[in-house]
């Protein structure tokens, strides 16, 4: 067996639920040796403590959510993700990056909002560290046809539009249509509300859409100056990227 397939299987087996005596087969052909433990053994050992240690992972990075679903129901709601079609395939740095939609499809809603925002921070303090966009750049690129035209966001942002409430000190508490921005500024993640005249130019720069694509949005149609209102906006906050 090819060392990348090796690692493939092995891989499987251990976020496999129950291995199949096949798949088990396989793997302990393939790491069969004359040691003192048999692979069997040593497998099971090295298994159940890695699914242990990525628990206490999910813990420490969902601290909130575990304070409101309580350990016993979060780490039973943690091990089932882990052998999840949402946490299948993930690196370890980010298996948990679909916690939150796993929680939705459990019927945990109640706590997936403030599950999203907890990873979104976690993105935001490792995000690649990236320049923010000045006027003079800006300029320069609006020289450009606006069909060609395709603004970034920080590479630390991330976009959250919760239906619950949202714990956080200092904030008023649940609102209708709440819209939060979420990124890194001078080393420190942020949580920001976004006000709703900027959030159809924000979340179309976020899904890649042109700056002309942009300029042909009803709310920005029905008020070109806005455009350049939310630009200015944008710079301001330091919200975009070269």
């Amino acid at each position: 067996m090819r060392l990348a397939d090796l690692q493939q299987e092995f891989g499987r087996f251990l976020y496999t639920r129950k291995p199949s005596d096949e798949q088990s087969r396989a793997v302990m052909e393939a790491l069969s040796c004359s040691g003192p433990v048999a692979p069997e053994i040593g497998l099971g050992v090295y298994r159940n403590n890695l699914l242990a240690s990525v628990v206490l992972e999910l813990r420490s990075t969902y601290s909130r959510t575990l304070e409101l679903l309580g350990q016993e129901a979060f780490d039973g709601c943690a091990r089932s993700y882990l052998f999840s079609a949402e946490a299948e395939g993930s690196r370890l740095g980010e298996v948990g990056a679909g916690f939150a939609g796993f929680l939705r499809s459990v019927e945990r809603e109640e706590v997936a909002d403030l599950a999203d925002l907890e990873w979104a921070k976690e993105h935001a303090f490792f995000a690649p560290s990236d320049a923010g966009i000045d006027e003079a750049q800006l300029r320069k690129l609006l020289e450009v046809s606006p069909d060609r035209v395709h603004l970034k966001l920080r590479t630390s942002f991330t976009l959250l539009t919760p239906r619950f409430p949202v714990h956080r000190e200092g904030w008023r508490g649940p609102e209708p249509d709440l819209r939060i921005a979420v990124w890194r500024d001078r080393g420190l993640h942020r949580a920001d509300e976004v006000e709703a005249e900027l959030w159809p130019v924000l979340s179309a720069i976020d899904a890649g859409a042109s700056l002309e694509a942009i300029a042909s949005l009803p709310e920005i149609r029905e008020d070109p100056q806005r455009l350049q209102e939310c630009l200015a906006l944008l710079l301001m906050r330091r919200w975009l990227r070269a």
